[in-house]
């Protein structure tokens, strides 16, 4: 699965030449994108930078917005947040 994510992510890298980030980095945000056609990922990217995450129904109702992209402690994707208009409070 992780094989099948990482060639996906270089792949989309190429055709939109954007960096694919193998893993996701502390504190990463970007909008929600449709990933390569009949992937099983979306695209989290913040403009240069992109992480690939499942395409699940939670995260295809997310598509086209701002998202917090939660990771463990290794760096592998654990969800996504959609953002507050209150954050901080």
């Amino acid at each position: 699965m992780e094989l099948g994510r990482r060639a996906a992510g270089e792949t989309f890298a190429r055709e939109t030449r954007m960096t694919f980030l193998p893993s996701v980095p502390a504190g990463f945000a970007g909008r929600v994108q449709a990933g390569l056609a009949g992937s099983p990922y979306l695209t989290v990217s913040d403009g240069a930078r992109f992480v690939l995450v499942p395409a699940t129904p939670e995260a295809l109702a997310l598509r086209g917005q701002t998202v917090d992209v939660g990771r463990d402690a290794q760096g592998r994707f654990v969800g996504l947040h959609a953002r507050s208009l209150d954050r901080g409070r």
